[in-house]
């Protein structure tokens, strides 16, 4: 990331991935129907036994991981078609040629221009960050640090702490500053250990001197990227550079989170006093003025144990370990924006031997992805030219229709609930708005005038407008027309301090979206993922947010233990997944998306029944709706990219996805001679149905 994003705690309760929607509500008799796709099943797997495998088998036998990928599913495919169009728009820019300085299109063409011009980055080497470098080598006290960690954070660079800004959980009308500790350094934690850096010194020696079997690939691959970036800078004593870098961070990886177990103790909100108190050294208010938020008085920091013990850690390190890290963060921040040769080493690194990549990323990909990330808005609005029409849109938006309403009718008939919390999840449903494929008003493009042969001098300038304009929230209401994603990224999102659902045009391109597929397809895809969405609203963490998007509690005491009490059984289920041989599915850290996949098909099937009228669904029908849930999640990947996903992933992998659903639905045993003794039955009273 060049910004400073939603500290890690917020996450999960402020955008819970989701995936797409679109229907019609025309007739579908008019429309040409795709059926599954049947040349992936494999029939010498039985259904009951495992779905997932009967669905796509003979598609997971003969499918191949692209070289410059760790896995294939529909959503890489969407994924590279977007990275064509998004490079096809950009290569027809430059084609075209020159345009008004002050236009989206001369912004754009610069920094594309910008990055692909190697022969002008290498000529400057590290000489667009030697300004920072210094600075931070001048720094004469500790007491200088707070202030250089603020104002590193303005131009995008990892700080201790981390800001964002977001509605206030109590009053959602307003804004309020988010602070977390920092997270976005974990890829040393994946490569490293204390015990590789115990004798980081002698570690260095050894893999100068080719002696140094003692230590693993990817340790010295990091050992050896890092001496070449700092000494390249002209750091002093490298090794213990290094050494100093892999303290702190380890340092911070372990800083105890506290007690996250629900939004209530995640949204904690704490006076600058108490934060002040358990900073110690750390001066708050120096921090604070830098970062432009001096007078905020109550900041969102969940529990105060991390900064209390982030405290302890800044006052435990020299000025010089303080130093050594923060040129790290400087140089893994920008590595692929300076020479060439530079981001080769970096790439070669952490996508090739870390990533498990056949190749690095191309020049053109890396200058596409610079522009999707810092001109990400008027990109946006060429994209959608493009590939969002009317009909598409408007069909998404019907599809909430039909599931908006099956959901009111399963709601209406949960016999765990009193009539009071069906009236509260009901208003809640009705509150929820819903964006698709892309913003009624676009963002306002950064005012500068654009240069090709100063890329970082552009890079920077969109870094810091960006974070000024997030701090500037601070001083205006809530805007309830903001996208947190942008209409090309290929996923949606609930966010329950606006209970919305926002939908990209991205998501609704096929595979993922066909407006000719059969109908019991696109209800058991595309609306089992708007129901997928909207259940979000009511999981373990929307759960506590009401439809105004505040923290509150609308339940009655009794319900609300009847729906942990199901959740806790879910999550069991989880737990005794097997992915990978002893490594286990964590039931509690994909709940949510558990809870939201088991009631999204539920009210798909529901919305589906009741889309067909007076006429009951065929076998074939349900047949046809299984398969194609079935097939919607379908990924080979490799075994590494699995272990990670499953390690941090809040999804269940694809093949439990699709098996721990339907293990659960009534639908599935009706539809399939599911009996005692094949691996995915379950008895009727061991079945969890929460929406």
């Amino acid at each position: 990331m060049t910004a400073p994003i939603l500290p890690a705690r917020f996450r999960l309760a402020f955008l819970l991935v989701v995936f797409a929607l679109c229907i019609s509500n025309l007739s579908f008799a008019r429309q040409k129907h795709h059926t599954p796709d049947l040349s992936a099943i494999d029939h010498s797997v039985q259904p009951g036994e495992d779905f997932y495998l009967y669905a796509n088998g003979l598609w997971l036998q003969h499918t191949k991981i692209p070289e410059n990928q760790t896995e294939v599913s529909h959503f890489t495919a969407v994924g590279n078609k977007v990275d064509r169009d998004l490079t096809n728009i950009l290569e027809h820019l430059d084609q075209r040629g020159h345009f008004a300085p002050s236009t989206d299109e001369a912004k754009l063409l610069a920094l594309y221009r910008g990055y692909r011009d190697t022969h002008q980055r290498n000529q400057l080497g590290f000489a667009p960050i030697q300004d920072d470098i210094n600075a931070i080598l001048n720094l004469r006290s500790k007491h200088e640090l707070p202030a250089m960690f603020a104002t590193l954070l303005r131009k995008g660079v990892s700080s201790p702490l981390m800001i964002d800004v977001q509605p206030d959980v109590d009053n959602p009308d307003l804004n309020m500053v988010f602070l977390d500790t920092s997270d976005a350094t974990l890829r040393l934690r994946k490569t490293t250990n204390q015990r590789h850096f115990k004798k980081s010194e002698s570690a260095v020696t050894a893999i100068k001197a080719q002696k140094d079997s003692d230590i693993d690939d990817d340790a010295k691959g990091l050992i050896k990227l890092m001496a070449t970036m700092l000494q390249a800078v002209n750091v002093p004593n490298i090794p213990k550079a290094i050494e100093a870098i892999n303290t702190i961070q380890s340092g911070m990886d372990d800083l105890p989170a506290g007690n996250t177990d629900t939004p209530i103790q995640i949204f904690k909100v704490s006076t600058v006093e108490e934060l002040s108190d358990v900073l110690g050294s750390f001066s708050w208010s120096d921090f604070a003025a830098e970062a432009g938020i001096p007078n905020q008085q109550r900041i969102v920091t969940g529990p105060l144990d991390p900064f209390k013990s982030f405290g302890k850690l800044f006052h435990k390190h020299s000025l010089e370990q303080w130093q050594a890290w923060m040129i790290w963060q400087l140089l893994d921040t920008n590595a692929t924006y300076l020479s060439e040769e530079l981001a080769q080493q970096y790439l070669t690194y952490y996508e090739v031997e870390l990533g498990g990549y056949k190749r690095t990323t191309h020049v053109q990909k890396r200058a596409v992805d610079l522009c999707n990330d810092l001109l990400e808005w008027p990109l946006a609005r060429f994209y959608t030219d493009k590939n969002l029409n009317h009909a598409t849109e408007k069909m998404g938006r019907n599809m909430v229709h039909h599931m908006r309403d099956a959901f009111a009718q399963r709601i209406k008939h949960r016999n765990w609930m009193t009539a009071e919390t069906q009236q509260a999840a009901f208003d809640k449903l009705q509150k929820i708005n819903v964006k698709v494929g892309k913003p009624l008003r676009w963002p306002k493009t950064p005012q500068y005038t654009p240069d090709e042969s100063d890329l970082f001098g552009m890079i920077s300038y969109l870094r810091n407008n960006r974070y000024d304009k997030m701090i500037k929230q601070l001083d205006e209401p809530a805007d309830k027309d903001l996208w947190d994603m942008t209409p090309q990224t290929v996923n949606a999102y609930y966010d329950p301090s606006r209970n919305e659902i926002v939908v990209t045009t991205a998501i609704m391109q096929s595979p993922l979206f066909d407006i000719s597929a059969n109908p019991a397809v696109l209800f058991s895809t595309l609306g089992a993922i708007v129901g997928h969405e909207m259940t979000h609203g009511f999981d373990n963490n929307g759960s506590f947010f009401d439809g105004e998007g505040r923290l509150t509690n609308w339940w009655q005491p009794e319900d609300f233990k009847t729906f942990k009490n199901l959740s806790k059984q879910l999550a069991k289920q989880y737990d005794k997944y097997l992915p990978l041989p002893k490594v286990h599915i964590d039931g509690q850290q994909t709940l949510g998306e558990n809870i939201a996949d088991l009631g999204g098909l539920s009210i798909a099937w529901d919305a589906y029944r009741l889309s067909l009228g007076r006429k009951a669904p065929t076998d074939e029908d349900s047949q046809t709706f299984l398969l194609g849930w079935g097939q919607l999640w379908r990924t080979k990947e490799t075994p590494s990219a699995l272990k990670d996903d499953i390690e941090s992933d809040e999804h269940s992998p694809a093949q439990f996805r699709v098996n721990g659903v339907l293990s659960n639905l009534e639908l599935f045993y009706k539809i399939y001679p599911v009996a005692s003794g094949d691996k995915m039955y379950r008895a009727p009273e061991h079945r969890i149905e929460i929406w």
